[in-house]
């Protein structure tokens, strides 16, 4: 600080205050940068016209590195962590009957969740009725009429049900993995925690 020019001594002692104040704070950082993201929107915005659409171009572009770069290390890690967090548990699991009891739990909770996010979302679609807020004819595109004429499916009726229970079992795993269905990697893993679960200690010594 010695060195530097009396009038940036001051700045950098309130960077220093600034930076101890947000130490260990994350969602105050997220905050900040949230306020930063949205200046420099406005400021890079076509409403204030400062700086010309090809260099906004430009900077969002390399603006976007950073974030797109942590989303892809995510997405690369997510379904191995998936994968060898639910083996490990299942498999380090010494208590087959605790295993079954908290399985079971599990899977209520599961379908119960759903089942009240599912009547929630009817509640309010029906309580708001978006639909009415939107000209159909201001949608229509040549483009993509085709995608969207085809009727929405409804709910499987009976006789479709066990085909789409079935699967729901992934019968080619490194498919599912590569093709980002979680759901299919999760059931994979708990039957591959279930198997070594099921093998007896007494092999696991002789290996």
């Amino acid at each position: 600080m010695r060195n530097l020019p009396l009038f940036l001594q001051p700045l950098l002692e309130i960077t220093g205050q600034f930076d101890r104040y947000i130490t260990g704070r994350l969602w105050l950082k997220v905050l900040i940068a949230l306020f930063l993201g949205v200046l420099l929107g406005i400021a890079l915005g076509p409403d204030l016209r400062w700086v010309s659409a090809e260099s906004v171009k430009l900077i969002t572009a390399w603006l976007a590195l950073p974030g797109q770069l942590f989303l892809a290390i995510i997405q690369m890690i997510v379904v191995p962590l998936v994968l060898a967090s639910v083996v490990r548990g299942l498999a380090a699991n010494n208590n087959p009957t605790a295993l079954k009891k908290n399985g079971l739990i599990a899977i209520i909770f599961i379908f119960l969740s759903t089942a009240i996010a599912a009547a929630l979302g009817i509640v309010l679609a029906l309580y708001i009725e978006p639909g009415n807020y939107i000209n159909a004819s201001n949608l229509i595109n040549s483009e993509v009429a085709p995608l969207t004429s085809k009727a929405a499916a409804g709910f499987p009726s009976l006789s479709e049900l066990p085909r789409k229970v079935s699967a729901l079992i992934p019968t080619n795993p490194l498919a599912s993995m590569a093709s980002g269905e979680m759901l299919q990697v999760i059931l994979f893993a708990a039957v591959l925690g279930a198997a070594l679960l099921s093998i007896p200690a007494q092999l696991y010594l002789n290996c």
